[in-house]
């Protein structure tokens, strides 16, 4: 289904840099209603980059990537599905996300590369799903 405008209840929460776990829970508390509620977690690898240099820890925000991942899935597990996420990782070189684990302990996961024949367009890739193929599209 295409969306020419956002849904009335469609909520938009930006987070600044190095926003706490605790503070996302805050912020999710506040617009999770009874319906179902798919949260968008774009640049993950960013954010824990940053979590991890407010922090003090190490260089690369594996510590806080991993907690957060381990925190997304369980948020789906304890609420049954009515909270879901798609986690968006900028590829490293190897063109997986960052950390490998993520794409180990993920659903689905798909890569986006240049189409070499289509200057403009994105060759899509799902390299994992639980619940259907995989290749390219």
């Amino acid at each position: 289904m295409l969306f020419r405008s956002l849904p009335v209840d469609f909520h938009l929460v930006n987070v600044g840099d190095g926003v706490s776990i605790e503070a996302l829970i805050t912020l999710i508390s506040q617009i999770v209603t009874s319906r179902p509620t798919l949260l968008v977690w774009d640049s993950i690898s960013s954010y824990c980059a940053k979590v991890a240099a407010a922090d003090k820890q190490d260089a690369f925000g594996m510590a806080p990537l991993r907690e957060t991942m381990n925190w997304i899935v369980e948020l789906r597990r304890m609420t049954h599905g009515r909270i879901s996420s798609i986690v968006v990782s900028e590829a490293n070189a190897e063109g997986r996300a960052k950390g490998r684990f993520v794409d180990h302990i993920s659903d689905l996961a798909v890569t986006f590369t240049p189409d070499e024949e289509v200057g403009n367009k994105k060759k899509c890739v799902v390299t994992k799903n639980w619940w259907g193929p995989t290749g390219s599209d």
